[in-house]
């Protein structure tokens, strides 16, 4: 996989930052006591529609931000396995998710399973840690 200065294909190192700054600010638009009262009569309405703005927000931040993060891990999956030619029967399983690749190392089992698991690990908490 192509790799710009140390980071992951079409991510920028300020990515992260953004989302989290883009969800604060999201916040504060959609707090319930905002400047305005609403009129007595369109309290129900109101309540809704703030309930369905937060839980779509919600929705598609964890979307967003799951879907950057299995791109940073199968990236850096496919950096770490690349010199070993992995077959490509295993290589799905193990860039799908972390589930796959530590099912795969318990089946291969031994030095080279265990290496395998710490590799995934190794790259899952890498993305944590660098969001």
């Amino acid at each position: 996989m192509s790799h710009v200065h140390g980071h992951a294909r079409g991510l920028s190192p300020g990515a992260p930052r953004a989302l989290v700054a883009f969800a604060a600010g999201s916040t504060v638009i959609t707090n319930p006591r905002g400047h305005h009262e609403p009129v007595r009569d369109h309290v129900g309405v109101g309540s809704a529609a703030n309930g369905a703005f937060l839980q779509v927000g919600g929705a598609l931040g964890v979307a967003i931000i799951g879907s950057l993060l299995n791109t940073r891990y199968q990236d850096t999956m496919s950096a770490a396995l690349a010199p070993f030619h992995v077959p490509h029967s295993v290589m799905g399983p193990v860039l799908g998710s972390i589930g796959g690749a530590l099912g795969v190392a318990g089946h291969v089992g031994g030095f080279l399973g265990a290496e395998l698991a710490h590799v995934s690990k190794t790259a899952l908490s890498a993305e944590w840690t660098s969001a």
